[in-house]
């Protein structure tokens, strides 16, 4: 996957840093001269497992200060946007660090250079650099420089199937606690917190009433103005919720609760905060936050396993403030329902979490910052899903995927009328790109609309490889994709894929610098290009009122059936995935997929191979292949994979530490007949905390009912049998050649009524035995009924009847009136 044009840019880097390090050679009397560069985190072939890494070094002398640069490039200046070029990750700076000055080692953002933002080390793809220099007295040394390699989280995982599996299983299931039935407590603004908090006796505040729930209970809050700065966390006594029991703070149906913040405090509306993710499974729906002395609305902050939905932003925002903040090492958020529609500063807002799904929000009026502003050093693995941003002019981008977003999926959205200029305000102008990627590689954008968008659909800048960008619709553009180097050429475009996207009416459909098309995975497949206006007609989308912002397709469309062809494909579509939002024929989104495969057996077993960038750029690192140590499997029958309850699946497997990139579901876990989605995580051999992102939400399997039901074999007597001994038994095989026999479900009837025999045999081959306690009535017919089901308890199921007769044994009178007739 990765061509030796792809080695050219890492060559050039890497002789780069001999340039420099040949620079410190010739400087190598200077006493200043440190030695023996190292890393901490370091594991095998220079993989950095650390965002914040110790830097070390040896030098015998007495040193009076140090100053560590660490950056992308080799050059150390890659901040352009600086009036004089510096580093762009992190500078300690010259200044004195007091007791520090004669350090051997320092931790990266622990020392700041004043003025300078520091950030964390992101993972990507290639080499980073770093290098020090030392003060003797007053006089600087030269630099020495060396480089090092952030360990790459697993990408989605590839090849994932779905095969019946016969042998029995144990895989682990992480168990869930029972659903309890949770108490009701209400909040209005004319209760009173000394209140019981029923509904004829409200509590006043809703932080009164959030610290009175246990897991699975539910606050019910009354419309009107509450102003506070509701705070739940671990260090003020606020209970945790678990796994089908989480604790819920809910608008009360059919009412508008508005939150607004207090100059005191955070000044946040709603905060939901750990520390050290000790608050887990809350839920906060239909809650509306603003106010005029608000900092941010909501702020979700060291917690795991939390659900924001039907938010709302208040009119009395300020154009200073954040609609919503996810940081601060969070994990598995959800941001669904809600609508983001007031010209904050970035209406939401993302740092160091890990696995957040923003699905099902509008978000619109984005006419200061952002829509969606991801950045921070591990803001990795999200799930930008099934959205709507449209009619904003942003700073920058609608969304901006901004250092250590790896592993982001953007998919299903729909990014339209994108302007450079408010139409309220024309003195406020920005940059109108839709999604906008900085220093984040291996994004997945697909299945998105980009129309009318003033400046770029999908901007790519610095750094981004490995990136898929396929099965997208770009109209009206100035430009659809653009792959921009930067300052390093190609940094953008190593390993990325661009196919199977329509282009029509743009400026520019995919644009590049000059040579570095070769660099992509492999040229460009599928694509519809639709050249400059008036464009290719064979490249038209046919939307059906795009002016009224209707993306569905209409007959004839050149993204019907244009996907690519691996891709799912949501039912009541053709027989390939089309390209853009809409699926053509298909329901109103957000869609259930066609089934990938199809199994016959209730415990399928799942397999899936890791794929891992580390692996795929191993011809520059010999000897690494990372591979999986740790797993996670998630099964439900929706693919926002929380049936349960908010968050939660029917069936997860938690944390599994195996080699094996294999699951089958247990037997005591069988699933019904029926259709379920499945995803996996992994973890790699370098990094047991943070795993990989989820794969595909849109990979779903059919556990079908076998084509044909139990049978009856070997019957004794045989069906229509006459001259039957009445002291026969009754012997029947019940058989079935798929999953098997349910024998609950076995029953024998004779002559009508049910009776018990005899059980041998195993699930494939059950044999009855039947022996009446009193001989059958001579002369009579014996009807056998047999009715059974498959294991998997899936129609059409057995219920068969025969008959046989038992024999005369009275024998004939003997004739009368015998004569001869002559």
């Amino acid at each position: 996957m990765v061509r030796m044009n792809d080695n050219r840019n890492i060559g050039k880097a890497i002789l780069a840093i001999a340039v420099l390090l040949g620079a410190a050679g010739a400087d190598a009397a200077l006493a200043q001269t440190p030695t023996n560069l190292r890393v901490s985190g370091l594991a095998r072939n220079r993989h950095v497992l650390t965002f914040t890494p110790e830097f070390c070094w040896d030098f015998t002398g007495t040193q009076s200060n140090w100053q560590i640069q660490a950056d992308d490039d080799p050059n150390f200046e890659l901040n352009l946007h600086q009036v004089v070029p510096q580093v762009w990750f992190w500078d300690s700076g010259d200044q004195d660090k007091g007791a520090q000055n004669n350090a051997r080692c320092a931790t990266l953002r622990g020392i700041n250079k004043p003025g300078h933002v520091p950030i964390s080390l992101d993972r990507r793809a290639h080499i980073s650099y770093w290098r020090l220099r030392l003060q003797v007295g007053t006089t600087w040394g030269p630099w020495v420089a060396s480089d090092m390699r952030m360990n790459q989280y697993p990408l989605m995982p590839q090849n994932l199937t779905a095969q019946s599996d016969s042998v029995s299983s144990n895989d682990p299931v992480d168990p869930v606690p029972a659903k309890i039935t949770g108490r009701t407590f209400y909040v209005a603004t004319n209760g009173n917190d000394a209140n019981a908090g029923t509904q004829a006796a409200p509590f006043k505040t809703i932080n009164k009433g959030a610290k009175m729930l246990a897991k699975g209970d539910t606050l019910l809050v009354r419309g009107g103005i509450y102003n506070e700065n509701v705070l739940i966390n671990a260090n003020g006594g606020y209970a945790s919720g678990e796994p089908n029991n989480p604790i819920t703070v809910k608008a009360f149906p059919g009412e508008t609760p508005i939150v607004r913040a207090v100059a005191s405090g955070n000044m946040t509306a709603f905060t939901v905060e750990g520390p050290s993710l000790r608050i887990t499974d809350w839920v906060i729906d239909g809650i509306t936050v603003g106010g005029t002395s608000a900092a941010m609305g909501y702020l979700i902050s060291g917690v795991k396993s939390v659900t924001v939905k039907n938010c709302r932003l208040d009119t009395t925002y300020n154009s200073n403030t954040l609609g919503m903040v996810v940081a601060f090492s969070s994990e598995d958020i959800r941001v669904t329902g809600c609508k983001f529609d007031q010209p904050v500063f970035d209406q939401l807002e993302v740092g160091a979490v890990r696995n957040l799904e923003i699905r099902g929000n509008e978000f619109t009026e984005f006419n200061n910052r952002h829509c969606i502003h991801a950045h921070g050093g591990s803001a990795n693995n999200m799930l930008i899903a099934d959205n709507y941003f449209h009619d904003g002019d942003p700073f920058e981008a609608t969304v901006f995927l901004y250092l250590g977003t790896q592993g982001t999926r953007v998919v299903n959205n729909v990014f339209a009328n994108i302007r450079k200029v408010n139409p309220n305000n024309p003195s406020d102008t920005g940059l109108a790109y839709g999604l906008l990627i900085v220093r984040g590689g291996e994004i997945t954008a697909e299945n998105n609309v980009f129309y009318n968008i003033e400046d770029i659909g999908i901007l790519m800048f610095e750094f981004t490889e490995y990136g898929t960008y396929r099965n997208n619709i770009f109209m009206k553009c100035t430009q659809g994709i653009r792959f921009r180097g930067g300052v390093l050429p190609g940094s953008s475009i190593v390993g990325a894929v661009a196919d199977y996207n329509i282009f029509y009416q743009n400026a520019g459909d995919i644009v590049t610098q000059a040579g570095e098309l070769p660099l992509l995975d492999h040229p460009p497949t599928g694509n519809c290009l639709g050249g400059v206006p008036p464009s290719n007609s064979a490249c038209d989308p046919k939307f059906v009122n795009a002016a009224a912002k209707d993306f569905r397709l209409q007959a004839g469309s050149a993204a019907i059936d244009a996907g690519d062809p691996l891709s799912p494909v949501p039912e009541g579509g053709g027989s390939r995935v089309d390209a853009g939002r809409y699926e053509f024929g298909a329901s109103t989104p957000p869609y259930q997929f066609q089934p990938k495969f199809t199994v016959g057996d209730s415990t399928p077993r799942f397999t899936w191979e890791i794929r891992d960038i580390d692996n795929e750029i191993g011809d520059l690192f010999p000897g690494d292949t990372d591979f999986q140590t740790r797993y996670q499997v998630q099964i439900d029958p929706k693919p926002t994979f929380d049936s349960l309850s908010e968050g939660r699946p029917m069936l997860d497997s938690g944390m599994v530490s195996s080699l094996v990139e294999g699951y089958t579901v247990p037997d005591s876990r069988s699933l019904a007949p029926g259709q379920y989605y499945m995803r996996v995580r992994q973890w790699d051999d370098h990094d047991n905390i943070n795993r990989g992102a989820w794969s595909d939400h849109n990979f779903r399997v059919r556990i079908s009912g076998e084509p044909n039901p139990p049978y009856l074999s070997s019957l004794a007597p045989a069906a229509g049998a006459v001259g039957v001994l009445e002291t026969t038994s009754i012997v029947v095989h019940v058989k079935d050649d798929g999953v098997g026999v349910n024998l609950t479900t076995v029953r024998m009837f004779v002559n009508g009524t049910q009776v018990t025999p005899a059980v041998t045999g195993n699930l494939n081959d059950y044999i009855l035995t039947y022996t009446p306690p009193a001989p059958f009535v001579t002369n009579a017919t014996v009807t056998v009924r047999i009715v059974a089901d498959d294991l998997n308890a899936s129609p059409p199921t057995l219920d068969s009847t025969y008959s046989f007769t038992i024999r005369d044994t009275i024998p004939p009178q003997a004739p009368a009136n015998v004569r001869v007739i002559l």
